[in-house]
């Protein structure tokens, strides 16, 4: 018994991490983070809250520009985030999803590559 309960929560745990480590909903919270700090109603955490929505956009741009959306870092992080942020936004039947999907659909929309010949 004690063995199957092991191999359920193994089970549950590498399910889990197939998933991602952050969701369009960690976006999102992160995002509301981002308003209250812009807006001068910082809470607690909202500081590294927002520093990590930043650096989460920006690592997917850094990683996948030139590959699946072209940016060519044209685009500064604000803009970045104002895209992703409106993206997810519209979307919230899609925010159980995996976050770093969610911005690079969001990038490529805004910044499609050319069309190779």
């Amino acid at each position: 018994m004690k063995k199957m309960l092991a191999i359920a929560a193994m089970i549950g745990v590498f399910g889990q991490a197939n998933a991602g480590f952050f969701t369009g909903s960690n976006i999102m919270e992160w995002v509301e983070s981002d308003d209250r700090v812009v807006q001068n109603r910082g809470q607690q955490n909202d500081d590294q809250r927002r520093i990590l929505l930043l650096g989460y956009i920006a690592g997917i741009n850094d990683s996948l520009d030139g590959y699946a959306f072209c940016s060519l870092n044209k685009a500064s992080v604000a803009q970045l985030l104002a895209i992703t942020k409106n993206y997810i936004a519209a979307r919230p039947a899609r925010w159980g999803e995996k976050g770093s999907n969610l911005v690079m659909e969001a990038l490529k929309g805004a910044f499609p590559c050319p069309k190779r010949r």
